[in-house]
């Protein structure tokens, strides 16, 4: 299994912090700017719903979601 792959198992199962952090690990590497941006998209969506879920900074949440 690839890390994209990696993260989206974790995302499916609704472990959005580390499905952001496996993401975050290609991104980096990644020297394709269509590539980084598709990445970025998935990263902002974690984060977003993993905000969600805690319920703290539910603004920061939504502007994750609407960027991602």
């Amino acid at each position: 299994m690839n890390h994209f792959q990696e993260g989206g198992a974790l995302f499916k199962s609704g472990r959005y912090f580390e499905a952001h952090e496996v993401w975050e690990i290609i991104w980096r590497k990644e020297g394709d700017v269509s590539r980084k941006l598709f990445l970025q998209g998935w990263i902002q969506v974690s984060a977003g719903l993993h905000k969600w879920n805690q319920g703290k900074r539910l603004e920061g949440a939504f502007s994750l979601l609407e960027d991602g």
